[in-house]
């Protein structure tokens, strides 16, 4: 999932001499599976405030000794800040890609200065791991960001690709990479796996210019057909050299692919252009300056999985001398999202329970109040939750699909009154659960009716039970399909709590809500729907002496 670079950047009250795009790579990791190569992602942390802080994180990559991730973390540079930095390389095995069950493979631990001023800004540098003699090579590499708002829209679809062998299956997907300083070519963009045809057409795709070329529309550009193995040795079919003018002026053109390595020689295939634009893309900031606002409802599991509330090893359970699992999260998520709402008021639900009368519905106002169940600001969830707990009857089974319809439900009340500044607002369902769900089938499909609306949905996973199901919903390596109909968008993001329990929440508030900002764009941008105009009435009052 592609992020928005203005929520990549570290914040400092100083003004930046430069804003720099990191990019990572990995060369011979060590094997920490028996039968595969490893399944590498990056942590990638900061030290400030005199704590080390994650940043950001690369995609996860299967069965790949030799990484490109393409996910690319945007820092301010300072000359009078060394900042240091570590970037911590890790071999997933767990379907949640959680960290805690992952295989350490090395760090390398350096300052955003050291990386300037290697050659090239390019930094390469041995792994280091005291358990293993040769963890494996770090690549980082360093690049000056000259604009945000250009975003290349093109169209790319294969056309006679010749299979590297008889029994090949035609798995082909493409990627493009940008030429470095340096003579070297670094990953930028991967398409999608195409089956079972030597013609494939390849989804459109919208992608920063600066992460394509950083604003040099003359850059070499090189891309490259593989045949996809998930053993990871990708086959490689034929590449081409292009630029971003060239692609420009050549929709409707083929361009030819080669492959100097093949015994066959001649052509190996076709790349057809079928569309390749520049536009100017509007951000989230404007939407905000325009007035957009973010509404939220939570939606807390009491369900009986979480354990008795009076049980000490339950994680609804209430000290009195500090906070679970719930308060944490309903505070720290809360007091982000709040300032975002005008009147600041939250529905806030429960579901997994049943009332003290006898009721058992799918869910319930925990404020007792289903017509109005609104709450001011974060305090006010935070107090109706504790309320609640010891005063409802635990349930199961735990059905969350028809408190995803309800919300979705008021979104499309909402959306059938016609209003100019009501079209750009955007709704977050924030759920906190241990994960354990009764209707898998319905919850799937309500998603897919959500990502039809403005509408995000946060999961926070209480706890260490199973969170299978809530990694599928999140859907980061699939469509969400139901009976053959596919999300429209992704539009769930999950994160397990417990990878956040060293204190500092401020890292599991970064993660939460990391891909609103992306997932609102998206829609806007599905729907056609602008920025209102903002009219700044000052400024006709400005003079110049």
């Amino acid at each position: 999932m592609s992020e928005n670079p203005e929520f990549n950047i570290i914040a400092n009250l100083e003004t930046p001499e430069s804003c720099l795009e990191l990019r990572i790579s990995c060369k011979n990791l060590a094997k920490m599976d028996i039968c595969f190569p490893s399944d590498p992602l990056v942590v990638c942390q900061v030290f400030k405030e005199g704590v080390w802080q994650e940043f950001g994180r690369t995609e996860f990559i299967k069965n790949d000794s030799n990484p490109n991730f393409t996910t690319s973390f945007k820092l301010e540079y300072r000359f009078s800040d060394a900042l240091p930095l570590k970037f911590h390389v890790y071999d997933i095995d767990d379907p949640t890609h959680s960290i805690e069950k992952a295989d350490y493979i090395g760090s390398l631990e350096t300052t955003l200065s050291e990386i300037v001023n290697a050659p090239s800004h390019v930094l390469e540098r041995h792994l280091k791991n005291s358990k293993l003699s040769n963890p494996g090579i770090i690549r980082v590499v360093a690049e000056e960001v000259v604009d945000y708002k250009d975003i290349l829209n093109f169209h790319l679809s294969g056309r006679d690709l010749k299979k590297p062998s008889f029994f090949s299956r035609c798995k082909f997907f493409y990627r493009i990479s940008r030429f470095q300083d340096d003579g070297s070519y670094v990953l930028v963009h991967q398409s999608e796996v195409q089956h079972k045809s030597t013609n494939p057409g390849w989804s459109p795709a919208s992608v920063p210019v600066v992460n394509i070329c950083n604003g040099d529309y003359e850059r070499p550009l090189l891309i490259e057909v593989m045949d996809w193995s998930r053993f990871g040795n990708h086959t490689l079919i034929g590449y081409c050299s292009t630029t971003i003018s060239e692609l420009s002026g050549n929709v409707g053109s083929e361009l030819l692919l080669s492959n100097s390595n093949n015994k066959k020689g001649g052509i190996r295939g076709k790349i057809f252009v079928s569309a390749c634009r520049i536009e100017k893309s509007d951000t989230f900031l404007d939407y905000l300056r325009a007035g957009a606002e973010l509404s939220m409802t939570v939606a807390i599991d009491l369900s009986e999985s979480n354990g008795k509330f009076a049980d000490p090893t339950s994680l609804h359970f209430q000290s009195g001398t500090q906070y679970n699992y719930y308060q944490d999260a309903i505070l720290s998520i809360g007091g982000i999202l709040e300032p975002y709402d005008s009147d600041r008021k939250f529905p806030v639900y429960g579901f997994g329970a049943g009332l003290p009368g006898g009721a058992n519905p799918p869910f319930f106002a925990l404020n007792g109040n289903i017509t109005q169940p609104e709450v001011i600001g974060a305090r006010g969830i935070f107090n109706a939750y504790n309320n609640v707990v010891g005063n409802i009857v635990q349930t199961e089974p735990t059905l969350l699909a028809p408190l995803i319809s309800s919300v979705c439900d008021k979104i499309e009340k909402g959306l059938a009154v016609p209003s100019v500044s009501g079209a750009q607002n955007y709704h977050i369902l924030v759920i906190i659960t241990d994960g354990q769900i009764n209707d898998m089938e319905d919850t799937v499909k309500a998603v897919i009716r959500g990502s039809k609306l403005p509408l995000s949905i946060v999961i926070v996973g209480i706890g260490s039970n199973d969170f299978a199901n809530m990694s599928i919903l999140d859907a980061d390596e699939s469509i969400l399909e139901a009976n053959g109909v596919e999300a429209e968008r992704d539009i769930v993001q999950f994160v397990p709590m417990n990878e956040f329990c060293d204190g500092d929440l401020t890292k599991l508030t970064s993660e939460v809500l990391r891909e609103v900002p992306t997932q609102y764009l998206q829609y806007m941008k599905s729907r056609n729907i602008k920025p209102i105009p903002v009219i700044d009435h000052r400024r006709t009052s400005w003079r110049l002496y």
